[in-house]
This record gives structure tokens, sequence and C-alpha cells, in this order.
């Protein structure tokens, strides 16, 4: 089954899809959300609370809520309710701003990026440390670590200090080193997919090398 246009959808590429405890599927495309219940689909817009002018991204939270995540307004929540297939509702997260990429970490730290850097919720401000750019990819890792990436950029968060390990990503790859995708491991070590192949970052941030593009590890690794 495919649907399309005729079936109420936008047209174009699908950029992020989520799933909350209601049997809700939420889908981005170009820039919108769309619902669908297992046999409707619906546009979620300013009427439901959505009013950012293009969607970025998408997370199902630890508490099972949808955070949405749009240029240029909050984050908005939707609580999904067993069983019911109304028009759903968004509402502002408090304390939070517009958003690129959205993650909570593994002490409960719920992290932002925007076009300037990242920060945490109640942060009022970016901080000094934190004025990285643009990131399109919040990663967690064990405890209060984060991995951050961007276009030609990565960038590690240890709880106290950020590390920038964009020197060793153009290294690897000197031709283009965009980063596509980033996968946590259990060990706190990272796998990053780039355009010019996948790369593996230790625990640490110290060592940074090619992966083998036949691991089988590779296959839980998202990629946009």
């Amino acid at each position: 089954v495919s649907y399309g246009p005729a079936d109420g959808l936008d047209a174009g590429a699908v950029w992020k899809i989520a799933e909350t405890s209601d049997g809700n599927t939420w889908f981005t495309i170009a820039g919108k959300l769309s619902r669908f219940d297992g046999s409707r689909w619906f546009k979620a817009t300013a009427e439901q609370g959505v009013v950012g002018s293009f969607i970025n991204c998408l997370l199902v939270d630890t508490n099972g809520n949808l955070l949405v995540g749009a240029e240029n307004t909050p984050v908005v929540v939707y609580e999904p309710l067993p069983g019911v297939r109304s028009q759903p509702r968004f509402n502002p997260l408090p304390g939070s701003s517009a958003a690129q990429a959205l993650a909570r970490s593994r002490v409960g730290e719920l992290w932002f990026s925007d076009n300037a850097g990242v920060r945490r919720l109640g942060e009022q401000t970016i901080q000094p440390w934190a004025k990285i750019g643009s990131m399109d990819l919040v990663e967690p890792g064990p405890g209060g670590v984060m991995w951050f990436a961007g276009s030609r950029k990565l960038y590690r968060w240890n709880g106290t200090m950020m590390t920038n390990l964009t020197k060793q990503l153009v290294t690897l790859y000197v031709y283009g080193s965009d980063v596509r995708g980033i996968q946590s491991r259990p060990d706190g070590s990272v796998i990053v997919a780039t355009m010019e192949g996948p790369m593996f970052v230790d625990a640490t941030g110290g060592n940074v090398s090619v992966w083998a593009t036949n691991n089988s590890d590779l296959a839980g690794l998202r990629c946009y």
C-alpha cells in the first residue's frame, strides 16, 4: 500500500517519522506535519497548535509524549491518549525555543539545536561553549554524554566540556565530510555516517578512524 497527495498528504519527501503509544504514526513532509491513525490521514496545523513555519524534527520523549521542533517557534508537545482518534492538540513546551534537532540525554536533559548552537531546556541563552553553529543531529551517549553533528562538523559533550572533533573528521575525508547520521554504541563510541563513508569515534573522542563498510553494526545506522 502506498499513499500520496491523493490521500491528503503534502507532496514532497518524508524527512522524519515517529510513532506514539496511541497507535498514531507521524510524518514530516515538506516541513508539514501529518498523522496516520491506521486508516486515515490528518494534517496538523496551527489550528491544532502546530504553528511553526517549517517542521524540523520529531522526538518521542521518555514519557511517551511527541515533541515537535520547528523554525521560529518553541517546541510543541502532543500527549497521546489511548483509543482517542479525534483531532490532536499540541501545546507549547515551557522554556523551549525553535529547534533544528532534539534529543534527551540519558541523565534526563533535553537538548535543542538551532542556527547558533545547542542548549538544554531551562537555559535562557546558549552558553559560550555551546555556540557551535547549526547542528542537524543530536545523539545521546552513556551518562550525560551528547554528540552533535552538522555539515562538516562533529562535537562531543562529556557532561562538563565540549570537544570539537571536526579537524579529525576532515583529516579522514578531505573532499567532503557532511555528516548524515550518528549511532551511539553500548561502549560509548559512535559510528558516524558521512557522504564519503562511515567513520568510528571511540568513547573518549580521542580516536577517530575509518569504519569498515561491511560491518553489521551499520544496519541500524539511520541517515538522512
